[in-house]
């Protein structure tokens, strides 16, 4: 029984992801085969593997003793030429849309949008465009306002639209040397071209 035990703990273990995903714990490197990406996060610091909030998050991950959030979105896009898609086709419609997506967002959660900034840039080769937020929470549940800073990268390939973010309290953002671990943690990001 003890060997039962044991050996449906290591099934468990080994399969806790899916067939298409993997999570090295002690490299701190995640790859989705069926999404087409790997990350390898820093690991001078510890991750923690998280659920996602929401349904197209495919994967997130934070840094414990910091609270940086880092997770990818991914949404697969219908249609016939659906490969054929990139993100400067929809560039303008997507800064548009923009701000009424960040009155939504206040709406349902009370986070609020202070600024919201794009450029269009490469990301892995793709092209993409860059976002940088910065918002702000004010809530009876907290003494002072919450203020957070994300920058994600948006681009789209094989027919899937990606955002690969990493957000974090401002005040951390502003501390000395961010900027440059930010930067590592986006060239751990890499495109798999499994599928």
């Amino acid at each position: 029984m003890k060997y039962l035990f044991l050996i449906m703990f290591l099934f468990i273990s080994i399969f806790s992801f899916g067939q298409n995903e993997r999570w090295d714990k002690d490299n701190y490197i995640y790859s989705n085969y069926e999404y087409g990406f790997s990350w390898t996060l820093p690991n001078e610091v510890s991750w923690k593997i998280i659920t996602g909030t929401e349904k197209h998050t495919v994967f997130k991950a934070f840094q414990p003793d910091t609270y940086i959030n880092v997770f990818v979105n991914a949404n697969k896009i219908e249609g016939k030429n659906k490969s054929k898609y990139d993100i400067s086709d929809i560039y303008n419609y997507i800064i548009e849309k923009s701000d009424s997506i960040d009155k939504v967002v206040e709406i349902n959660t009370g986070i609020k949008t202070i600024s919201h900034k794009f450029k269009k840039c490469l990301f892995c080769g793709q092209n993409a465009y860059k976002s940088y937020q910065h918002t702000m929470l004010k809530d009876d549940r907290y003494d002072d306002p919450i203020e957070f800073i994300s920058t994600s990268y948006y681009y789209i390939y094989k027919g899937i639209s990606y955002a690969v973010t990493i957000k974090m309290h401002k005040n951390v953002y502003d501390y000395e040397g961010a900027n440059d671990f930010i930067n590592e943690i986006f060239r751990g990001y890499t495109i798999v071209n499994k599928y």
